[in-house]
C-alpha cells in the first residue's frame, strides 16, 4: 500500500451527490484530503485557486465532461497530465477514440471502495516516483 502518498490533495469531480459523498468519505477515511466538485466547470474554477495531486473525475457530467476537464487542465497545468483517474458507468467511446490523449487510468462503476483506494494509491505513488526522478 502506498501509505507515503496518503495526505495528498485530491479534486473529486462527480455530479452524482451520493457517489461524490461516498467516494469522498472512502478517500478521507484512508488519509487523503478531498475537495469535491459537482461538475467539470466547478472543477476548473477550483483549479484556478488550488493545486491538487490528483483529479478523480466522472466522464459524463453537465457543463464540462471528463474529457474536456482533462484537456482544459493539462493545457493550463501540464504537470497534471498523469494525475487523472477517470470513472464512468461504462467504458465511453471517447476514451477509445482518444486513446493517445488519455492515460489508461479508468475505473468502471460500480467498483469496490478498496479498488478506488488502490488505484489512487498507485497513481500517486507513480507520480511521486516520477517527480523524484525528475528532480534527481
Amino acid at each position: 500500500m502506498a501509505e507515503k502518498a496518503r495526505g495528498k490533495k485530491i479534486l473529486l469531480v462527480e455530479d452524482d451527490e451520493p457517489l461524490r459523498e461516498m467516494f469522498s468519505a472512502v478517500l478521507s477515511k484512508v488519509g487523503y484530503s478531498v475537495d469535491p466538485a459537482k461538475h467539470g466547470l466547478e472543477a476548473i474554477q477550483k483549479l484556478k485557486l488550488t493545486s491538487y495531486d490528483l483529479i478523480l473525475t466522472d466522464m459524463n457530467m453537465p457543463y464540462v465532461d471528463g474529457i474536456d476537464l482533462y484537456l482544459n487542465s493539462i493545457e493550463k497545468h501540464p504537470h497534471m497530465k498523469g494525475r487523472f483517474l477517470f470513472m464512468s458507468g461504462h467504458f465511453p467511446l471517447e476514451v477509445l477514440e482518444n486513446r493517445s490523449l488519455i492515460v489508461k487510468k479508468f475505473l468502471v462503476k460500480p467498483f469496490k471502495p478498496k479498488d478506488l483506494v488502490q488505484f489512487v494509491d498507485s497513481i500517486l505513488a507513480e507520480t511521486a516516483k516520477g517527480g523524484a526522478e525528475m528532480r534527481a
